[in-house]
């Protein structure tokens, strides 16, 4: 069950942002930090999609050689601030 939970409304260009804490592995640590977005939009499929963090030692080769359709790896960086940040681009499909 998520712990966090928000909405975010694309700018007019399709951009979005949002803040959040950096997650945790679940209990038991058998699962990679972690964070899922759905995105939903008029007259397009609804997506579904993971993000695992490439810094993450549960992050393994044979997960990374097996992540599916919704599971993307990013790469984070953070600022002077110690805020963590990632970019990816998401291509939605029509109906």
């Amino acid at each position: 069950m998520p712990r966090l939970r928000a909405v975010a409304v694309s700018e007019e260009n399709g951009g979005f942002r949002f803040s959040t804490i950096r997650p945790g592995p679940y209990p038991g640590g058998g699962n990679p930090q972690h964070i899922h977005l759905t995105i939903t939009a008029p007259a397009h499929r609804f997506r579904y999609v993971t993000y695992w963090f490439d810094d993450d030692p549960l992050v393994i080769p044979e997960r990374r050689s097996d992540l599916g359709d919704e599971t993307v790896i990013v790469a984070l960086s953070q600022d002077e601030n110690g805020t963590w940040t990632f970019s990816h681009d998401i291509r939605l499909l029509g109906n």
